[in-house]
């Protein structure tokens, strides 16, 4: 006889999920009479009452009910994982974010109702005519004069995004090996490694920017990307439904809600799918060219002119770095590509194109080619230097640093610079940023003095 698998608990949930009772019951229950009647029973319950979603014995009948014979579809797998999705999100802070409706996971779990929250999510889910509740959206003001909009969903919502996300095939299965955001082991340190040792023997660099892509990238865009590594109808249209609810504004049909669960990996999807897929997948001047097929596809024209020119890619979320061992014509003429790809998805870019001599500023950091060397210059970039400006003033208000002078303020803050910089090249470097947030009014305090 095999040993009983141990529950899995989350100290907060205050009730446990074993393996077999993860499984779940082939068919939704707590149907009305009339869906009750055109789906078969395969339970040996009577079915003269129906239950209330909130009632106990729901609950037991959904978390030990009849295990599925053959493979299970999307939406019971889906379901199956709802446990692991609420042990996944109770050690998250999105879980104590109260929703559209005022109430938050963890508040919902810690008064005991995360039993009967795992029942309402199961049902949602089953029904197969889920609707997702309109999400609340928050300001983020994260640098001076920009805000940014993250979303935030009701408890169910959120579980059934975290299941959603636990069912799809891992990232590494399909992202391309040079899209580095939102992977786990791949940040800005292993960017700034890639670039450091790769980019010195190219000509040009082309930098694009994706303008505002998680408000206004096309729903129907994102799956068609998704259909590739889940086509399964059901499932798809569970995914449909939690992006309309995170429509903003008037923007009817786009959008992936910034701040979701999923928003991260369908913006990995549908980019890898578009973008990434064109370009090679390592660094190398002797075999890195473009797609054959996929280049035609968008343009063959380019496709011609772009066949022999070796190319360099990478990408961080939506910011995009190309190199070129060429000229500024084709640099021009990859822009034009990245350009043409994207439109499908509705999206605007902007984008530069540049010598490498110069050095480029990518991630807030600025890279350099150094004589006689195969590594990369790397060192603090304009984007660095306007936040490091903005700390330093901030701890000054906060009394931390007050009556010091401000390259005494910015020290503590980057010990790089001061490593790399005298005093005054340091005050030399930050005035413009300074002089930027004044204008902003983001800070009020004077100019240090030395």
């Amino acid at each position: 006889m095999e040993a009983a698998c141990p529950p899995r608990t989350h100290p907060a949930a205050g009730f446990s999920v074993t393996t077999a009772e993860r499984k779940g019951p082939r068919r939704l229950e707590g149907l009305d009479e009339r869906q009750a009647k055109s789906r078969p029973s395969t339970s040996a319950e009577p079915t003269g009452t129906t239950p209330r979603p909130g009632d106990p014995a729901v609950a037991n009948r959904l978390l030990k009910g009849i295990t599925k014979k053959g493979p299970a579809d999307e939406l019971e797998r889906v379901a199956d994982l709802l446990p692991d999705a609420l042990n996944v999100l109770m050690t998250r802070r999105s879980a104590a974010c109260p929703g559209p409706d005022g109430r938050s996971l963890t508040a919902i779990v810690e008064n005991g109702g995360g039993e009967n929250l795992l029942v309402e999510a199961r049902n949602a889910i089953l029904s197969g005519d889920f609707i997702a509740q309109r999400v609340r959206y928050r300001p983020l003001n994260t640098t001076p004069g920009k805000t940014r909009w993250f979303a935030i969903r009701c408890a169910r919502d959120l579980l059934i995004e975290r299941a959603v996300s636990l069912a799809l095939p891992p990232a590494a299965t399909w992202a391309h090996p040079m899209s580095f955001a939102f992977r786990s082991g791949q940040g800005t340190s292993r960017v700034t490694s890639v670039l450091r040792e790769n980019a010195w023997p190219y000509d040009v660099y082309v930098k694009l920017d994706i303008i505002n892509f998680f408000d206004s990238v096309r729903h129907r865009a994102v799956l068609k990307a998704l259909r590739r590594i889940a086509p399964d109808d059901d499932f798809l249209r569970l995914v449909g439904s939690l992006l309309r609810a995170g429509e903003r504004n008037s923007r009817q049909g786009r959008g992936l809600g910034q701040g979701t669960v999923l928003a991260p990996v369908l913006s990995n999807l549908v980019l890898t799918y578009a973008i990434d897929d064109l370009f090679p997948r390592e660094m190398g001047l002797d075999s890195a060219r473009l797609s054959p097929s996929l280049t035609k596809r968008v343009d063959p024209e380019l496709w011609r002119r772009l066949r022999p020119v070796s190319l360099g890619y990478l990408r961080y979320a939506d910011d995009v770095l190309v190199l070129l061992a060429g000229d500024w014509t084709d640099g021009q003429a990859v822009l034009d590509l990245l350009g043409k790809a994207l439109k499908p998805l509705g999206l605007h870019v902007r984008g530069e194109v540049g010598a490498m001599y110069e050095g480029f500023e990518f991630l807030s950091l600025r890279y350099s080619p150094q004589i006689g060397s195969q590594r990369m210059r790397v060192e603090p970039g304009t984007r660095t230097l306007n936040k490091l400006v903005l700390n330093s003033f901030a701890k000054e208000e906060a009394g931390y640093s007050r009556g010091a002078a401000m390259h005494d303020a910015v020290a503590p803050v980057y010990p790089y610079l001061v490593s790399h910089y005298a005093a005054d090249e340091i005050f030399d470097l930050i005035r413009p940023g300074v002089k930027a947030l004044e204008a902003q009014r983001a800070i009020s305090a004077p100019l240090g003095s030395s």
